[in-house]
């Protein structure tokens, strides 16, 4: 151990006083990295058995039959524990090291400004798309296998969640539009 009254210059045996420094340092360190590969094992592996699991129970079509809205909620609420996991395991590694609430306080602050930031840019497209997919949805304007015309394409409506329309062109091309913007526009239902 390190004597705190003696410096490394008035210290006798150089050596042993920077090993005596350093053999903690170092020992924290590999136990942190060691949690830090056994938590992300272990939060990969739990992730994919949820993900299993809900895929099993049909969670995904179960929302969509009950709400009638196609989300992808097995891979949101799988991925929501991976990354819980690895959150926990930083944590402890950090604990470990004795740095964590320096480190979590400066993690903290940097998730806060990339949530916040992600969600005012994210609102800007995402929000009048939701609202506009809303309102396709309630006033059944638009499902799965209408024919339409939209501005010059004409095609079949093969995918309609609440962000967008995927329309099948004649000429085989996919395109996907935005439902603020398919609202806006003015689009024909074609008869079948």
């Amino acid at each position: 151990m390190v004597n705190d009254t003696v410096s490394f210059l008035d210290s006798p045996d150089k050596f042993k006083y920077l090993y005596d420094l350093i053999s903690p340092l170092f020992s924290q360190l590999v136990v942190a990295i060691i949690l830090l590969l056994i938590g992300f094992v272990i939060g990969k592996v739990i992730g994919r058995l949820i993900q299993k699991a809900l895929q099993e129970v049909e969670l995904n079509k179960m929302v969509r039959h009950t709400v009638g809205l196609r989300l992808r909620l097995e891979q949101i609420i799988s991925g929501f524990v991976t990354y819980f996991i690895y959150f926990v395991s930083v944590v402890m590694a950090l604990e470990v090291m004795n740095l964590r609430s320096i480190i979590v306080y400066l993690i903290s602050g940097g998730v806060i400004l990339i949530i916040i930031l992600s969600i005012i840019l994210g609102i800007k497209d995402f929000m009048p798309n939701f609202f506009a997919g809303l309102t396709l949805h309630r006033k059944g304007l638009l499902k799965e296998g209408d024919k339409v015309k939209f501005e010059n394409v004409r095609g079949v409506i093969i995918d309609f969640t609440l962000n967008d329309v995927k329309i099948e062109a004649k000429n085989g091309d996919v395109i996907f539009v935005p439902n603020a913007q398919f609202l806006k526009s003015k689009f024909v239902k074609l008869k079948k």
